[in-house]
């Protein structure tokens, strides 16, 4: 009698986990278009006159730049990123080449 109610309570529990378990649906993420850019290693003294005084009135006019890169899109435009360093820390800057800080 005690197997017959343990195969009973088993079967029993079985069919409550089948019959709760969620299933997830399976989705594609979500395609974000952007354009794409190429980036070309350029020097500090290659940025365009407004890119470097804007860079130089900055918070991180004191740190050490560790490269400078040109991205042209496909639509043409060009943004330079400036990424420097205090020595403990690593940022980066994004300018337009009108010379105005771009987010990130």
């Amino acid at each position: 009698m005690k197997k017959l109610f343990f195969a009973m309570f088993a079967a029993a529990f079985m069919f409550s986990l089948s019959t709760f378990a969620q299933v997830e649906e399976q989705t594609q993420p979500e395609e974000t278009i952007t354009a794409s850019a190429e980036a070309v290693e350029i020097e500090f003294d290659q940025l365009p006159d407004m890119v470097k005084t804007s860079f130089e009135g900055s918070d991180y006019a004191m740190w050490d730049v560790t490269s400078v890169r040109q991205m042209v899109s496909n639509e043409g435009t060009t943004q330079y990123q400036i990424t420097v360093s205090d020595g403990t820390k690593e940022e980066s800057v994004v300018y337009n080449d009108q010379g105005e800080e771009v987010e990130q």
